[in-house]
């Protein structure tokens, strides 16, 4: 699993020698490196992930005079619109398409292939990531207005555990407990999520609602599980799933995330998918009652 804490940055690379050289410079500056030798697998990674920097060899085929390949995956991370910092490789630092890449896809800098240097790289890899840290934090102060979208959750949890008599507590609570569990994993992919209240069906002991929403992180490159609920019935589970240092309590409240890595991104969206196809079905039904 990629470390939170640390940038994360792709290599797209068909040259195994220049591949192995980005993996080991990038490492020492203490970045998580992920890597594609072709544009499939590169697609695959941007769909799934958020890097703060791309290094992209522009040339992933040589039959591919026009360079279709490595234009695609460029634009495909510009559309992302993730702040993702980019960096061009490329042998042919005159051709237009360079001058067009920085002009339309917003290129952080380009390293000519056969003559860039040691600290070329370190500075073009550096500033990348300085910029698209800029990103993330416009991103963290986004989110803070987008969380409303989650309102109605909120207050069934906090008028389910108040009507119980278990707990005091307020739709506001459930906010900033929730807000304090995701916003250091922004950017998520908001599109693949599935939000519920738990309402527990454990025949054996009694369990208190819980707030559970479960999306596929870009931070992580995993699924995430955020559970929101009563602070002694949390623990009991953190302590259940060793997950305790990704606890949070604020009063009686408690929560914490887990991320799922048993679960891949294939079946998740399928999944998703699937929820949204019958939202729709039952919206379509209603309106026609």
């Amino acid at each position: 699993m990629i470390k939170p804490n640390k940038p994360k940055v792709l290599v797209v690379e068909d040259e195994e020698t220049f591949r192995n050289l980005h993996i080991n410079r990038l490492s020492r500056l203490g970045y998580s490196v992920l890597t594609a030798e072709t544009q499939e697998e590169a697609v695959i990674l941007i769909n799934r992930h958020f890097f703060h920097a791309a290094i992209l060899d522009i040339s992933l085929n040589v039959e591919d005079n026009a360079n279709r390949e490595g234009m695609e995956i460029l634009e495909l991370i510009h559309n992302k619109n993730n702040g993702t910092g980019i960096i061009m490789v490329t042998a042919f630092p005159r051709h237009t398409y360079v001058r067009d890449a920085f002009k339309d896809f917003n290129v952080v800098d380009f390293l000519d292939k056969a003559t860039y240097e040691l600290l070329d790289f370190i500075n073009a890899a550096e500033k990348a990531v300085a910029a698209a840290e800029i990103i993330i934090s416009e991103k963290k102060e986004a989110f803070e207005q987008s969380v409303s979208a989650y309102d109605n959750y909120f207050q069934q949890l906090a008028s389910s555990l108040a009507g119980s008599g278990a707990m005091r507590v307020t739709r506001k609570d459930v906010s900033q407990l929730f807000k304090r569990l995701v916003k250091p994993m922004i950017p998520i992919v908001e599109k693949h999520e599935l939000a519920r209240i738990d309402e527990g069906d454990n025949e054996t002991e009694k369990a208190s609602p819980v707030f559970e929403h479960t999306y596929w992180s870009y931070f992580f490159g995993e699924l995430v599980r955020i559970r929101i609920g009563q602070r002694e019935q949390i623990i009991k589970e953190v302590e259940k799933l060793d997950v305790l240092n990704q606890l949070k309590t604020s009063g009686e409240l408690s929560g914490y995330f887990q991320v799922l890595d048993n679960i891949t991104y294939e079946s998740f969206t399928k999944i998703d998918d699937r929820v949204e196809e019958v939202k729709k079905e039952e919206n379509e039904e209603t309106t026609q009652a």
